[in-house]
C-alpha cells in the first residue's frame, strides 16, 4: 500500500494513496487446496488449483473457485456469491512470459435490514435488533457483477533490463433495490419504502501500461530508471427511470413483514467519462552507502464529461500536459534502519456539480494536491518491520456557496497526521 499522493508513478487520481493488489500466480509446484467453512452463517466452499505443465513446464495456470450460499442472521435475509478467476503463464522462452487473467464475481443479497433516516427535531429510540423479520423484506436487496480481464506480456533483455506491455477490461455492474425506513415521529413510528436506484449502475473501465525498468551506474552512482506510460478510460453509465412505492409503516420494537415485488430500473444512458494517459519518467540514484535520491515526473493528460438522459454532452473539461512530480531523499543508517524525507504534487479529475446546485453538471477543473512527509523504517528481523511518518497534505475543496447556490472550488483541504505500522513480512512461497 502507497499512502498519500502517488500521481507521479500513476497519473490523477485521489490522494487517498493506492493498493497494489497482486494476483496470485501459479506455483512452481502442483497443488490444491479445498475448503469448506462457514461465514456469516452461510456455508461456503472454495477451490485453489496451482501448477504447471507442459516441456520445461512452460504453461502455468491457478484456478480459483468460491461458491457460498445460505441465510444469515435473520429468517429472511439471504446471501448468495460465487467466484471463477483463472491466472495462467505462457512462457515463450527463457525471457519472454506472457500472463493472462480472468475472473468474475457474482454477490447478491436479500432481506437484509434497511437504513434508516429521520429529521431534525426527531429523537431517536433505543436501536432496533436487525436479527427480527421486518426491517428488511425478501424482496429488497441488492445484485452486484464484476468481470475483469488482464493480459501482460514480460520481456527480459538482460539481468537489468526488462519490459512490460499489458491491459485491463472491468466492467463493474450493480443492481440496487434495497428499502429505507423513514423514521416520522418520537415514538418511534417509521414508513418503508423501497426503490430500483437510479444512481450510477455500470463502470466499464479500459485500462493500459508500458514500462522499461533498467539498472545500471554512472561512475559511483548507481541508477536503477523507469521509463513508461499508462492510462484508462472509464465510462459511467446511469438507469434513465427506477419504480418505487411506499410498502407500509411500522413501529420501532414492532416490525412489519409486507407483501410486494422487487422494483425495476429501465433505460441506460452514459452520465460521466474520464479518459487518461500518463507518460513517466523516474530514477532511484544511489549516491553512497547511506545516501539514495529518488525522483520520479508524469505529464498527464485528462479529459473530463458529463452527459444527460437525451445523450447530450452537458460539460466537458479538458488539462494536459499537467506536471506532478515527486521526490525523495533516503538516509540508510544501517541494514536494518533508513530515514526518508518526500515532497509530491498531483491532481485529480474535476468533480461534476451536483443536481442541487444551480450549474448542475457543470465539470470543474481538476483539484490539485501537494503533500511534505517525514519517517523512518526499522526492521528488527526479516519478517518483521516496523514503521513511523508524519505528513501534511493540501488539496483543493469544492463545495456548493450557500449565498449563491453555485458549486465550486472554493476552499482548501489540510490534513496533518502522525500514523505507525507494524507489517509482517512473510517469506513463506
Amino acid at each position: 500500500m502507497l499512502n498519500g499522493l502517488s500521481g507521479a508513478l500513476y497519473g490523477p487520481q485521489n490522494p487517498a494513496g493506492t493498493f497494489d493488489y497482486v494476483l496470485n500466480r501459479p506455483t512452481d509446484q502442483p497443488r490444491e487446496r479445498v475448503v469448506f467453512g462457514v461465514d456469516s452463517q452461510a456455508p461456503l466452499e472454495s477451490l485453489d488449483a496451482s501448477g504447471r505443465v507442459g516441456k520445461s513446464k512452460w504453461f502455468g495456470y491457478r484456478v480459483t473457485m468460491l461458491n457460498q450460499s445460505g441465510t444469515t442472521y435473520t429468517p429472511d435475509a439471504h446471501l448468495r456469491r460465487g467466484l471463477i478467476s483463472g491466472a495462467f503463464d505462457l512462457n515463450l522462452d527463457a525471457r519472454t512470459q506472457i500472463q493472462i487473467d480472468a475472473s468474475q464475481y457474482s454477490y447478491a443479497q436479500r432481506g437484509y435490514a434497511g437504513g434508516f433516516s429521520y429529521a431534525t427535531g426527531i429523537a431517536l429510540p433505543q436501536a432496533p435488533d436487525l436479527s427480527r423479520r421486518g426491517y428488511g423484506q425478501d424482496f429488497a436487496g441488492y445484485n452486484a457483477s464484476t468481470t475483469t480481464v488482464l493480459a501482460k506480456i514480460v520481456h527480459r533483455f538482460s539481468d537489468d533490463w526488462s519490459m512490460t506491455l499489458g491491459g485491463l477490461y472491468q466492467d463493474a455492474w450493480r443492481n440496487v433495490f434495497s428499502v429505507t425506513n423513514t423514521l416520522t415521529d418520537s415514538a418511534g413510528r417509521y414508513r418503508t419504502s423501497i426503490a430500483a436506484a437510479t444512481t450510477a449502475n455500470d463502470f466499464r473501465v479500459w485500462s493500459n501500461l508500458a514500462y522499461l525498468n533498467g539498472h545500471f551506474h554512472t561512475g559511483p552512482f548507481s541508477h536503477q530508471v523507469l521509463l513508461g506510460s499508462n492510462g484508462y478510460s472509464m465510462g459511467t453509465f446511469n438507469p434513465t427511470k427506477g419504480q418505487s412505492a411506499v410498502l407500509g409503516t411500522a413501529r420501532i420494537g414492532e416490525p412489519v413483514v409486507f407483501q410486494g415485488t422487487q422494483p425495476y430500473f429501465s433505460g441506460s444512458y452514459q452520465s460521466a467519462s474520464i479518459v487518461s494517459q500518463s507518460l513517466l519518467a523516474g530514477d532511484t540514484i544511489t549516491l553512497s552507502r547511506h545516501w539514495s535520491v529518488m525522483g520520479t515526473l508524469a505529464w498527464s493528460w485528462l479529459d473530463t464529461t458529463s452527459g444527460n438522459t437525451l445523450g447530450v454532452t452537458t460539460a466537458r473539461y479538458h488539462v494536459g500536459p499537467a506536471f506532478t512530480p515527486m521526490t525523495s531523499l533516503i538516509y540508510r543508517a544501517n541494514e536494518r534502519t533508513s530515514l526518508y524525507a518526500t515532497w509530491g504534487r498531483a491532481i485529480q479529475a474535476g468533480p461534476i456539480a451536483p443536481a442541487s446546485s444551480v450549474n448542475a453538471n457543470e465539470v470543474l477543473s481538476p483539484l490539485q494536491s501537494e503533500e511534505y512527509e517525514v519517517g523512518i523504517k526499522y526492521r528488527p528481523v526479516p519478517e518483521l518491520m516496523l514503521s513511523a511518518a508524519g505528513f501534511r497534505m493540501t488539496r483543493g475543496f469544492a463545495f456548493t456557496d450557500p449565498s449563491t447556490g453555485l458549486y465550486r472550488e472554493a476552499g482548501e483541504q489540510r490534513n496533518y497526521g502522525v500514523e505507525g505500522r507494524l507489517p509482517v513480512v512473510s517469506t513463506r512461497r
